[in-house]
């Protein structure tokens, strides 16, 4: 006997409420965009970490509606390197990495 199984891996993107996640211009020297769309309304919390996991930013901690949103992120007083830009929700989590220049 021969049996087939059929295993199908969700990917990340399937399993977060946040999609098309996105900072321009990266790298950034005064100051970047942060582009991501909610598939649904809910709260989020958006922070700016150092490499080791530190806070260094709350960028927000509100209600999202349903859709595309757009937040300005001032870099300017950051020192060059290299940072990550966590976003949370009850759905999911995406993280994307941003590099600071001056």
């Amino acid at each position: 006997w021969i049996y087939f199984t059929y295993d199908r891996t969700t990917g990340i993107d399937e399993l977060a409420g946040i999609g098309n996640v996105m900072l321009y211009p990266n790298p950034a020297a005064q100051s970047t965009t942060l582009l991501f769309t909610m598939k649904d309304a809910e709260k989020v919390r958006i922070t700016l970490n150092d490499i080791t996991g530190k806070q260094l930013l709350l960028l927000a901690d509100e209600q999202f509606q349903k859709g595309n949103q757009k937040i300005t992120v001032n870099t300017s007083g950051l020192s060059a390197g290299i940072y990550i830009c966590k976003i949370e929700s009850k759905s999911g989590e995406r993280v994307i990495k941003l590099v600071v220049g001056k």
